[in-house]
């Protein structure tokens, strides 16, 4: 009887997941996630110098979509702000716990200012009792809620109220006129949006304490508010916005009212049209207790450009102005001293400027049309963009209602009710108007001649009805920073915020500082080794540079692709002070690179297969010209040589990394790498202690909540101890070596505020810029570590003779080190390393002094070393086809050739017997060679392509292959290069294992460690590039890999069932093996062993594995197949 026998053992996966199988599930997530990027970034990649030239609300938000592309939840591509709510509580938990109190770590944090810029300020409000106390609350609009009870002294300094709400994106405020220790505030701006907002907050005991009210955490923008007393009940009105936050739209639209103290609320003006109620812009009272509320458009494109009324606060009607075309955001002001007076400012839904102004003498009856101030080149407002979305203030003097103030980009005041219009301030210092910063928000009165007007620079007063002006921010630190850099040797501080430019606070403490560059501040670096050199940057890929200690800057360079911007909007960049070279993120292949800043040099670009954008650098501080990147798609890379034009590079990225990478910082060498990713709903925090790999990296969020972490630093003294910059502050761990790290909030003079960066200078001085609260500095971290031993290994299993590397992360401040080996040898040095000689399992212990007293950690069985390796792989070319030229080789055969240079010159394989004068095998019969060019005047550019490798999780794993050229006066260069991802174009071979000259007329063997991408499926390739004189060829590739022992292991994993063996037999006797025959149980045995790492020897019977129950062994489930040593994988996508 004829028959085929199948040795088929199936494997059913029920609870245990095959190394290969995840790593390839995760590479196609990260290059989904890559794909995301990049089509997203397409679809907003708007020219930023053309959308300048828009109003401000139909600009893209060119910020929020690299926030969006930052935080957002990489399963749902949406931003799950609540979750700030659960981190929030979770810190609160965590500050009331004993674990807290036992904490080792802690760093004390000291405000620096800028002490007199405060940031984008809309809430301001007169205290009900100011007659008394003099008292003024504003807000800033992710700087929180403040007072100043002498707002007549510009040095009188603003309190805050808290640091520690749950969200300090404050925007409005309003207090109640039955009770004036009773005060609301709300939060979210909806537009230039600082942050998301949570509600609303309430006092009733005039600020000492408050409480959120959690019927509003749904309100994430609210534009106004306002308390009316309804016959002695105090009811409360807020306007509500939708807005497009970080790439989604969030928010409920709407005008409600509560008349339970918060309690409950009803919306009031009713839907326009299904689920789309109006959005409110501004909500006032006249001097008869009028109710008048203007409209904004939402962003279903309905409701603006209205004026509703409302007598009783529940039936409300539309005021009919009169006037023609459609409007979108609406400015209201009533005059204090006759109800019938109202003033209102439309903005043109189309432009974006205020096109129409008018005021009403007959309480809306009829509305007379008032003159728009021009500035001097015919700007609406001064405002050069239209952006009354955005910007905008509106007031009527509170004893004179001919004198009116509007305010856009600057301020106009009128005395004659509108006909005739002055500009009354420059938005730069040094003109022959009083300075105010630019972008007016609010105007409230303390009487004629004092005003108080709020804006993106804080708040300023006037005394003398806008004859002049002086600023009121002295203490009111709310300015936004997105970057900070520190000088390697004073407390000297550079910074760069949104939209107020960068600075430098040289001088310890609290102080004013000064404003370096304007326009939106981006990274800031400071050269540790000569700080004369000192670099602020605007947006995209333009860079200041000083020579001088920051005394002065200057435009270094502004460069563009083709005219457009590259990089990111805020664009990571770093130097490297010991090389004075310069990089930025440019495009998904290449980084932009300055090679000597200290001169006005060329530029160029290293040219990576990054996936994605650059988002994070770190150049080591060990070794000359080794820069690590991070991308906006999980990927971590390794630069050798980066200033230099024979730069190399490698992937070092772990396996299932795919968020933004937002941070990279170096321990105590180059192999200890921690990275932070600071998308929501995955892994924040990685560390290698063994320079990286698929499997080389641990995971250590530990217990951190689940929130973005914007920036990781460790702790110089102690590399065990790191600082986190989070949504929620600063947060640290005594111990990421530990299998689950414990984090602990660290914010002792800082605040619940998002921390963007971090930075730290040689000495462990350390600088934090926030988006909200500016700067902060502290000396360091202050650790109260015991002394406890603590180790880690480079690796842990290998054939012998193997060095192994050990890392002391011993903690209290150890004086001596006692090593032993496990294998009767010892070292006394703090970080050893050690040659195993021989094959057996090895515990190692180590023993750590202070002088004083001791402690002793022990690993056991923590090391394997064994005397052979499994082969996993191997081809010699006996099956290759093709005996003479080789062109059909490339087509019949496992392996690929790319033809980069289409000249149709390929490679092939030989039998030795096709010129026996040379040897052109180095193992059985045929080599696979490139054949001699030199007739032909051919460049070789061939890429000789290997099938995938299933590389074995969490063991060593080598290649080695032997090359010949046949005549040492014709040297062959190739490269020897390796996929990690297992794509099969040139493209995806992203690592360099080496580039080759052979000279030698002998077959020599090539050995190249593959460790680094162990549990991975990847592929080796032969680049062959040389102008070639003569021949090479190759023969015997070989992947293999560490086991247990010898015999491995005879315990089989959890989950795993093993069946029979089985042969297919033409059980029907028709002479062949067809579909009418049956599996039946073969005769053979089939031994199985099993290694430590639950994986099985894949000798004598195939391995299947399935994403679902119930699946049918068949090609399609098919893991690998065959005996040990021939095995062909095929790992369903």
């Amino acid at each position: 009887m004829k028959k085929i026998i199948y040795i088929l053992v199936a494997i059913l996966i029920l609870t245990i997941s095959f190394e290969p199988v995840k790593n390839l599930y995760y590479e196609n997530k990260r290059v989904q996630n890559e794909q995301f990027i990049i089509d997203y970034l397409e679809k907003n990649n708007h020219n930023y110098f053309e959308v300048k030239k828009l109003p401000k609300k139909a600009r893209p938000d060119l910020k929020y979509y690299h926030d969006f592309l930052m935080t957002r939840d990489l399963s749902t591509n949406e931003i799950p702000s609540d979750r700030i709510l659960d981190a929030i509580e979770e810190k609160n938990a965590k500050l009331n716990s004993l674990s807290y109190f036992d904490r080792q770590t802690e760093i004390n944090w000291t405000e620096r200012g800028p002490n007199e810029q405060g940031g984008r300020t809309r809430a301001i409000m007169l205290d009900a009792n100011f007659a008394n106390n003099g008292r003024v609350w504003a807000a800033g609009v992710s700087g929180g809620l403040w007072y100043n009870d002498n707002i007549d002294s510009q040095t009188n300094p603003w309190t805050k109220i808290s640091d520690f709400w749950d969200n300090l994106e404050i925007t409005t405020v309003a207090s109640d006129p039955n009770d004036a220790n009773t005060i609301y505030v709300g939060s979210g701006e909806k537009v230039g949006s600082a942050g998301i907002g949570l509600g609303m907050w309430k006092t009733t005991d005039g600020g000492s304490t408050w409480s959120q009210l959690t019927s509003t955490t749904g309100y994430r923008f609210m534009g106004d508010m306002i308390v009316r007393d309804e016959s002695g009940t105090s009811a409360v009105y807020i306007g509500t916005g939708r807005a497009l936050h970080e790439g989604q739209y969030d928010g409920i639209n709407g005008l409600w009212k509560s008349t339970d103290g918060g309690a409950t609320w009803t919306e009031m003006l009713g839907e326009i049209s299904e689920n789309s109620n109006h959005e409110v812009a501004d909500i006032e009272l006249d001097a008869d207790n009028r109710l008048w509320v203007g409209t904004r458009t939402n962003t279903f494109g309905d409701g603006g450009g209205a004026i509703y009324y409302s007598d009783d606060g529940i039936v409300f009607n539309r005021a009919n102005t009169g006037i023609l075309g459609t409007f979108d955001r609406v400015f209201i002001e009533t005059y204090p001293g006759d109800s019938n007076i109202l003033v209102a400012m439309m903005e043109n839904a189309s432009t974006g400027y205020i096109t129409s102004m008018l005021k009403t003498t007959d309480r809306g009856q009829t509305w007379t049309p008032l003159t728009v101030p021009n500035d001097e080149i015919g700007n609406p407002l001064g405002d050069y963009q239209g952006s009354m979305a955005y910007w905008g203030s509106l007031g009527i003097d509170p004893n004179n209602p001919d004198v009116i103030y509007a305010g856009a980009f600057t301020i106009f005041k009128s005395t004659d009710s509108g006909v005739t219009w002055t500009k009354i301030n420059e938005w730069v210092q040094g003109s022959n108007l009083p300075y105010v910063h630019a972008d007016q928000h609010n105007i409230i009165f303390i009487d004629s001649n004092k005003i108080l007007f709020t804006n993106d620079g804080g708040v300023f007063l006037t005394t003398d009805g806008g004859g002049s002006f002086s600023h009121r921010n002295t203490g009111f630190n709310t300015t936004q920073f997105y970057s900070t850099a520190i000088h390697p040797t004073s407390e000297y501080i550079l910074g760069g915020t949104q939209d107020n430019g960068s600075w430098k606070l040289p001088n310890p403490g609290i102080q004013v500082g000064t404003e370096v560059t304007g326009g939106d501040g981006a990274y800031v670096h400071i050269d540790q080794t000569d700080p004369s050199y000192q670099f602020t940057s605007y947006v995209y890929n333009q860079v200041y540079r000083s020579t001088n200690g920051g005394n002065s800057f200057s435009l270094y360079h502004n460069l563009t692709d083709g005219g457009a911007p590259a990089g990111f909007f805020i664009n990571p960049s770093v130097i490297d002070d010991t090389n004075k070279a310069f990089y930025s993120t440019w495009s998904t292949t290449q980084i932009l690179r300055e090679k000597n800043y200290t001169a006005l040099s060329a530029h160029d670009w290293l040219d990576i297969p990054l996936g994605s954008g650059a988002s994070a650098y770190r150049v080591s501080p060990h070794t000359s010209g080794v820069l690590f990147v991070g991308t906006a798609g999980g990927r971590i890379f390794k630069i050798t040589d980066a200033h230099t034009d024979s730069y190399t590079y490698e992937d070092i990225s772990p396996s299932d990394s795919n968020g933004y990478v937002s941070s990279i910082d170096v321990g105590v060498d180059d192999n200890q790498i921690l990275f932070t990713q600071s998308n929501y709903g995955i892994e924040s925090v990685y560390e290698t202690v063994s320079g990286g790999g698929s499997n080389a990296w641990t995971k250590a969020e530990g217990d951190l909540p689940d929130m973005p972490v914007r920036w990781g630093l460790y702790n110089r003294n102690n590399f065990n101890q790191v600082a986190l910059a989070t949504e929620v502050g600063v947060w640290v761990s005594d111990d990421i070596s530990e299998s689950e790290p414990v984090w602990y909030p660290s914010n002792d003079g800082l605040a619940n505020v998002r921390v963007d960066m971090l930075a730290m200078n040689s000495n462990g001085y350390m600088s934090a810029g926030t988006h909200g609260r500016g700067m902060y500095t502290s000396p360091g971290f202050t650790s109260t570590a015991p002394l406890n031993a603590a180790f880690s290994l480079d690796k842990t299993s290998g054939q012998f003779p193997i060095d192994i590397s050990f890392l002391d992360r011993s903690t209290g401040s150890p004086t001596s080190w006692s090593w032993d080996f496990g294998d009767g040898n010892s070292s006394s040095e703090q970080s050893p390393t050690h040659t195993y000689t021989s094959a057996g399992s090895y515990s190692v212990s180590l023993t750590v002094s202070d002088g004083n007293n001791s402690d002793t950690l022990v690993k056991n069985n923590s090391i394997f070393v064994t005397s052979v390796q499994d082969t996993l792989w191997t081809d010699g070319f006996e099956e290759c086809f093709g005996d003479s030229y080789p062109l059909n080789g490339r087509n019949n055969y496992q392996w690929t050739w790319r033809d980069q240079n289409s000249d149709n010159d390929g490679p092939g394989c030989y039998p030795e017997s096709l010129n026996p004068g040379f040897d052109l095998a180095y193992d059985e019969d045929k080599g696979f060679g490139f054949g001699n060019a030199a007739t032909t005047g051919t460049i070789w550019d061939d890429w000789f392509i290997s099938p995938e490798i299933w590389l074995r999780p969490n063991v060593d794993n080598l290649l080695k292959f032997y090359a010949n050229g046949f005549n040492a006066e014709y040297p062959e260069s190739f490269d020897v290069m390796l996929s990690p991802s297992g794509g099969s174009l040139v493209s995806d071979f992203t690592v360099t294992l080496a580039n080759v000259v052979d000279s030698d007329a002998v077959w020599n063997e090539y050995s190249y460690d593959l460790t680094p991408w162990a549990g991975q499926k990847v592929r080796v390739a032969i680049h062959h590039k040389s102008e070639a004189k003569y021949y090479e060829f190759y023969d015997l590739f070989i992947v293999t890999a560490g086991q247990l022992s010898d015999q491995g292991a005879p315990t089989a994993p959890s989950g795993i069932q093993i069946e029979p063996a089985k042969i297919y037999e033409d059980t029907d006797g028709d002479g062949a093996v067809s579909e009418g025959d049956t599996w039946t149980d073969s005769d053979t045995s089939v031994a199985i062993y099993w290694n430590r790492n639950g994986e099985p020897d894949l000798a004598s019977y195939n391995v299947y594995a399935s994403q679902t129950d119930g699946f049918t062994a068949d090609s399609s489930t098919l893991l690998g197949q065959g005996t040990l040593g021939a095995i062909d994988i095929n790992i369903p996508v």
